[in-house]
């Protein structure tokens, strides 16, 4: 099982995810693949560092930034997203700040594993939206219920972005909006 994580130092939690390998869920051996931009040589190096140090080199890939395109061919290979922040970050007090990588998963089909406080309490929360701290038993809990219902989430994933969650869909409204105001103004 193939774990997808888009980010950078400013918003990932590269070393949790590290620090929990190897880790095998109902007998699938958990990959962790991450890659965006970095701009932190340091903390890059500490996680190559990391991934040496407790032998990961087979279970996680660690790449530097890539092409829009190359992302999204990156992350259709993996089975499950990741959208955690850290708490320091903005990305964790809002899910609009921290919406475009959880909604771009789910336009793949990936079940999105996510920060709790990533899900405010008047959100909505989508069966593929899985809020789950990062604690060894409950991603293993969480993961395996994903496993057994894989393609149950992956088809609400798609169906919830292309009805609910992508941008044509909202701008219909905003676009009426404002075309009402402008005629309304022309009379």
């Amino acid at each position: 099982i193939s774990l997808g994580l888009v980010g950078s130092e400013m918003c990932i939690r590269d070393r949790d995810f590290i620090e929990l390998l190897p880790l095998s869920v109902l007998g699938h051996q958990l990959r962790l693949r991450i890659f965006g931009f970095i701009g932190d040589e340091r903390f890059f190096n500490e996680l190559e560092q990391l991934i040496i140090d407790k032998n990961l080199e087979d279970s996680v890939l660690l790449s530097g930034p890539v092409s829009y395109q190359e992302i999204q061919k990156i992350a259709t290979s993996s089975h499950i997203g990741l959208a955690y922040y850290l708490s320091e970050s903005i990305m964790d007090q809002t899910i609009s700040t921290a919406s475009n990588k959880m909604f771009e998963y789910a336009a793949l089909g990936l079940p999105v594993l996510t920060s709790p406080s990533n899900i405010g309490e008047t959100t909505e929360v989508e069966i593929w939206q899985l809020p789950t701290p990062i604690e060894k038993n409950l991603i293993i809990d969480v993961i395996s219920e994903v496993i057994l219902d894989y393609s149950n989430l992956s088809k609400k994933a798609i169906s919830d972005f292309e009805e609910k969650y992508n941008f044509e869909n909202s701008f219909e409204q905003v676009s009426a909006f404002i075309n009402t105001r402008i005629n309304d103004k022309e009379k």
